[in-house]
């Protein structure tokens, strides 16, 4: 693991278990799929490069490494932004989310973005990326998942850079995507469990597990900013 500062933060480059996800084993955090280009944009790319883990006193071997930060800063009420672009390949799940440093639920999902066979392609019926959003609370409720119109994107999200927001106050969660509002949750018992806890805000790519046998990797995840406004 290895921690480098970028737009003003620290940043871990595992999870709090560690290098690999305990159910997610085809992919795992490798430090040297995080870097920093030359225009300060955090990249996050994808790369073969086999690797044991000892889980549940198994050997596995986990065969893609895969980037991810997550802040050592604990967030509580504020604005969170990325300006970002996608991973461009068939089968990624990047994905911008925040979650306790030491419990799960709850988690609040910005964005996960899963391209599938399409590469973020669109369909003629629901004209949407799926590019989802929502929340988990409750022992593992989950608000229903959402998929902004594609409207609000500034083009495919693989190949333009797009603002992804959350605006998180104690009366409403918003999340906006480039400065249009996405979805806005309200309940009371959500916005009341939300309140109890300091937020961790993670930023990765990932390998969806329907397509660990059969995904592309094209271009890494790259994100041009993080910012965040405390309320």
């Amino acid at each position: 693991m290895k921690i480098i500062n970028w737009q003003g933060y620290n940043w871990r480059t595992e999870e709090r278990w560690g290098q690999i996800h305990p159910q997610k084993h085809w992919n795992w955090y490798d430090e040297s799929c995080v870097g920093l280009n030359v225009s300060n944009e955090l990249k996050l790319s994808i790369r073969w490069n086999p690797e044991d883990f000892i889980i549940n006193q198994k050997l596995i071997r986990s065969d893609w490494g895969t980037g991810l930060v997550c802040c050592e800063t604990n967030f509580s009420f504020g604005v969170f932004e990325i300006e970002a672009k996608l991973p461009k390949g068939r089968g990624l799940w990047p994905a911008f989310w925040l979650y306790p440093k030491d419990s799960w639920p709850p988690e609040i999902d910005v964005f996960e973005g899963y391209s599938g066979k399409r590469n973020y392609k669109t369909g003629a019926i629901l004209q949407s990326y799926d590019i989802q959003n929502c929340t988990h609370s409750k022992e593992g409720f989950a608000t229903p998942v959402r998929r902004p119109c594609q409207c609000v994107y500034y083009g495919n999200p693989s190949e333009t850079f797009n603002t992804y927001t959350l605006n998180w106050s104690r009366d409403k969660l918003e999340i906006l995507i480039n400065g249009k509002v996405v979805r806005k949750i309200t309940d009371t018992d959500t916005l009341n469990e939300l309140a109890n806890y300091e937020m961790r805000v993670i930023i990765n790519n990932h390998i969806d597990g329907k397509y660990k046998d059969d995904f592309t990797t094209e271009s890494p995840f790259i994100i041009k900013s993080f910012k965040y406004y405390k309320l």
